[in-house]
């Protein structure tokens, strides 16, 4: 069985992409506004636990921030709706 570290690490360079990408538009509302609000796309070639996992990513260091965030999805969706303040 594949372990959750083993999926994830075949797909390291995906995820710093999406990492950067994604932090980079949420930052750029935050610094602006003081809050985000939108709804970020995964692309298609994205698996579900990739896109999951830098949303979860993205949490954690927002939240460390001190920033309050939320998501909602439907799940093996790669369509995010995401609130941060």
């Amino acid at each position: 069985m594949t372990t959750k570290t083993e999926f994830l690490k075949q797909y390291e360079g995906l995820i710093q992409k999406e990492l950067s990408e994604t932090l980079e538009c949420i930052n750029l509302q935050l610094s602006k506004d003081g809050g985000y609000l939108g709804e970020l796309k995964f692309e298609q070639n994205v698996p579900y636990g990739v896109a999951l996992h830098v949303m979860e990513t993205i949490r954690s260091g927002l939240e460390m921030d001190g920033w309050t965030y939320s998501h909602n999805n439907k799940v093996l969706s790669n369509i995010f709706e995401v609130m941060v303040y």
